[in-house]
């Protein structure tokens, strides 16, 4: 688990348990046997230009109290102080079944936290290089999925991080500031499903009701 220091953002970036893993990939497994039947969709209410959407039930508390496991690390490393020993309840919570194509333009989530899983990406960043819908003239495959910030000394204010999101990043995770902008970029070299998990976590008091943080905006 590591810190990626965005400037006035960032991210936590880790892998998840083994055996929430597991988990999460029954559920995920149930959903494609099923076609999608009975299935709660979640598209509607999403930014993505993606026909599979749906919400996670089965594994939410699981999810949640991972998620709090790690959330401290997230606040101590961006001076979030306030929110440290805070809980976090997982409000939203879905499944994303990614076609070849599709994609997620820039967008934010609500809550104060979000995080986004890689749970089964089917292809190699060096094939999907070799796309004609991806190949330059420097060898750049492009981007898969970026986060994009604030920059005052960067060119028109704004920078760039960029992660070339392939096999090898399954069951990777990434926690963040809901108001950090992403990307989520097609892919072009398989007909199998990209299947990635996002969620979004708030902090609330005793009574329930959401706490407000100087710049964290409310759900």
């Amino acid at each position: 688990m590591r810190f990626v220091d965005l400037k006035r953002a960032g991210f936590l970036f880790g892998q998840l348990p083994i055996n929430l893993y597991k988990e999460v990939d029954i559920e995920v497994q149930e959903l494609i046997d099923t076609n999608f039947n009975g299935a709660e969709s979640f598209a509607d209410k999403l930014a993505g230009a993606v026909e599979h959407e749906y919400l996670m039930w089965k594994s939410h508390t699981s999810m949640e109290d991972f998620m709090n496991s790690v959330a401290a690390e997230y606040f101590k490393n961006s001076l979030w102080w306030d929110a440290i020993g805070k809980k976090l309840t997982l409000d939203r919570y879905w499944c994303n079944f990614q076609k070849k194509n599709e994609y997620n333009p820039i967008h934010t989530h609500s809550g104060h936290l979000s995080f986004v899983i890689w749970h089964r990406i089917p292809y190699d960043i060096t094939e999907e290089a070799m796309s004609p819908n991806r190949r330059s003239i420097n060898g750049n495959p492009g981007d898969m999925f970026q986060f994009v910030f604030p920059d005052e000394h960067a060119k028109g204010g704004v920078s760039q991080h960029s992660l070339q999101i392939d096999k090898s990043f399954e069951g990777m995770y990434a926690l963040f500031s809901n108001d950090l902008s992403h990307i989520v970029y097609p892919f072009y070299t398989s007909e199998d499903w990209r299947v990635s998990l996002s969620g979004n976590l708030t902090i609330r008091d005793e009574k329930n009701v959401v706490i407000q943080y100087p710049g964290r905006s409310e759900q």
